[in-house]
């Protein structure tokens, strides 16, 4: 068992790991294999994704395997969603196997939420890019995903993966 503090800095962003085995962080995965006493540390970056439009979707296994496909073992992603005459974007959390009866993957579904903060020096610059924020001029922007019960239908009108960069765009310009 692991016994001491792995600490890991990834562009500024200080990680922790006190256990053996995978964490999932809001930017990165971080898997901790102990192997003959050496850790090997793997870093995945969650949003390496490339923007991906996938249509109609006409039943929820359909969803599940194109969630699968795409997201695979990556801790989630961003996608806007069209159903019953309306859009928003949501947050696909791969919450693994372990909660699924049919040993599927397990995908929360979750509506995103802006949140700015205004820039006031370098000093908050600093503080919002380790914080692992998208920062645009004197602005600093959070996506938060608020857990809920799984509410989008079986049929959904259009699926389009992005980016979290293109995700606060699309939120961004739902507010003005």
């Amino acid at each position: 068992m692991l016994k001491s503090i792995v600490i890991i800095i990834i562009k500024s962003i200080i990680i922790n790991i006190q256990v053996h085995g995978a964490i999932k962080l809001d930017r990165y995965q971080v898997l901790v294999i102990e192997t003959n006493k050496e850790y090997v540390i793997k870093v995945e970056f969650a949003f390496n994704f490339e923007r991906k439009s996938v249509m109609k979707i006409n039943s929820r296994e359909e969803r599940q395997k194109i969630l699968e496909d795409y997201i695979g073992e990556k801790i989630g992603a961003y996608a806007v969603v069209t159903y019953n005459d309306h859009t928003e974007s949501i947050w696909f959390a791969n919450m693994g196997k372990s909660f699924s009866e049919d040993g599927s993957t397990w995908f929360l579904e979750a509506p995103n939420q802006l949140y700015t903060y205004n820039i006031e020096n370098n000093k908050d610059k600093r503080y919002y890019h380790r914080q692992g924020l998208v920062i645009r001029g004197n602005k600093a922007y959070e996506i938060n995903s608020w857990q809920t019960a799984p509410f989008l239908p079986d049929v959904i009108d259009d699926l389009t993966f992005i980016t979290e960069d293109e995700c606060v765009d699309y939120l961004l310009s739902m507010n003005s």
